[in-house]
């Protein structure tokens, strides 16, 4: 009898061990529940990844914590803390507790003063009200809102009913970013809108659409990762059809061109499909008809196909020096290249040159420009000198290839040229000094579009990441 029971309770410990663990992770999620269900962003913020990368050290000495503080006043570590801002106007913060009562210890012997409200434990420390219990401490700010009561309201209604979980919140679940964060379009800045707008029209989802972004750390580089979601049928439509004419890069003309460039763009293109986008504009339409009158622009256009890039050989904000390499299906516009300048339309206005059978000018008093064709690559310049770099093979590349291939678009950018070009060093220095060292230490921006519509924004730094931020939270 006594070894039937023991081979029970063997059998039943597994069991209780498995229904132990879901109880407990089950529980360690209820605090999700209270962020409010209206809210217009909420953010995901991984506190023992933030505390191992120092990055609570950047905050001001009385403000700093680490996971052990945060372990010893209660509060847990091992699960996410929250940021949101509610419908009305109002700034939280949402933490799982693991004990209510160290952290009321830990709050008393930082000399603050706990008030009962509505059965709810509260304290206020400036411009912030914070209300906690077993499950959960949040965090409201009275500034942003219309006045403290607003914010009192707002905090007890979080505390002292389950919400239904925010639409938000699901965006987020399997996101992977130290930091994540979903928000509604109409959160982003105004001038960030306004730009977004002019590529494609969201005005009328303001509300509706959605934008989901995760923040990463690597050793020597921080990376973020945007994407859209939420959006209706017809702007979706728009949007695809905005990129119809990309496709993925293969990243054959990573090393020609100049040497060193200060950016680089590259994209996959054909012709036949870039030829009508581009009449579209009235502008470009205009010049293409002009120019048809003296070369075949439009063969010329229709004949790229593949790879496509747009080179700055020394940074400058009135790109006049650039140089665009493409990849061509075929060469035969060629055979009209005889007969190319011989139009009397344009001679008042550029003056035709054939540099042999492969390599051609149109200049004029205010602008022109070379071109040429070579091993089916063609190469487009304002000025003569770039002509015979415009398509130089180069040993290195100018980013790795994995980096690129299969991009829809890629940009990189040789971060001290451009911070000398802009002084940026010199502006960074006399308002934030703190930040010149990260600055300084910064090699590359890189910008890509994914297939999948996501944009992929990286800094790349010459220094380990927690070296700088250590370095940062020392000033």
């Amino acid at each position: 009898m006594k070894r039937r029971i023991l081979i029970y309770l063997l059998c039943f410990v597994p069991l209780l061990a498995v229904v132990f663990r879901l109880t407990c992770c089950s529980s360690s999620q209820d605090y999700r529940k209270y962020l409010p269900t209206d809210a217009r962003l909420v953010a995901r913020l991984d506190l023992q990844a933030f505390s191992d990368m120092g990055l609570f050290d950047l905050l001001l000495p009385e403000q700093r914590w680490n996971a052990d503080e945060m372990q010893q006043a209660g509060l847990r570590t091992d699960a996410p803390a929250f940021a949101f801002a509610t419908a009305e106007g109002g700034f939280g913060l949402l933490f799982p507790m693991k004990s209510a009562r160290r952290f009321e210890a830990w709050l008393s012997d930082k000399d603050y003063k706990i008030e009962p409200m509505h059965g709810v434990k509260c304290c206020r420390t400036g411009s912030w009200i914070l209300a906690f219990d077993n499950g959960k401490l949040i965090v409201m700010e009275c500034v942003l809102t219309s006045d403290a009561n607003t914010a009192n309201r707002q905090l007890l209604s979080l505390m002292e009913k389950t919400q239904v979980p925010s639409p938000l919140l699901t965006l987020l679940d399997g996101e992977q970013g130290t930091f994540s964060v979903a928000s509604s379009f109409d959160m982003l800045p105004e001038k960030w809108r306004n730009a977004l707008n002019k590529l494609i029209d969201l005005e009328g989802e303001l509300h509706s659409a959605q934008i989901v972004a995760n923040l990463f750390f690597g050793d020597k580089d921080i990376s973020l990762d945007a994407r859209f979601c939420g959006l209706s049928e017809d702007a979706q439509a728009r949007i695809d059809k905005s990129l119809g004419m990309f496709r993925p890069l293969s990243g054959n003309l990573l090393s020609v061109g100049p040497l060193h460039p200060s950016a680089w763009l590259g994209a996959n293109l054909d012709g036949e499909t870039v030829l009508p986008f581009l009449r579209q504009d009235d502008k470009i339409r205009l010049a293409l008809l002009a120019l048809n009158f003296c070369v075949d622009a439009d063969d010329i256009i229709r004949a790229v196909n593949g790879d496509v890039s747009f080179t700055l050989p020394k940074a400058s904000t009135k790109l006049k020096n650039w140089c665009i390499a493409a990849q061509l299906k075929h060469e035969d516009f060629l055979r009209n290249a005889p007969q190319w300048g011989r139009g009397g339309l344009l001679s008042s206005i550029f003056n035709f040159t054939a540099h042999g059978e492969r390599d051609f000018s149109l200049l004029g008093d205010d602008v022109g420009f070379c071109f040429g064709v070579h091993d089916r690559m063609l190469y487009l310049t304002p000025l003569s000198e770039l002509s015979s770099v415009a398509l130089a093979d180069n040993d290195n590349e100018i980013a790795p290839r994995q980096d690129v291939e299969r991009r829809l678009l890629y940009a990189t950018f040789d971060a001290p040229q451009w911070l000398q070009e802009l002084d940026l060093a010199a502006y960074i220095e006399a308002s934030v000094p703190s930040l010149l060292e990260m600055a300084n230490s910064l090699q590359r921006l890189n910008v890509a579009l994914t297939e999948e519509q996501h944009i992929e924004v990286k800094l790349i730094f010459d220094s380990p990441i927690k070296e700088l931020l250590k370095h940062l939270s020392e000033r």
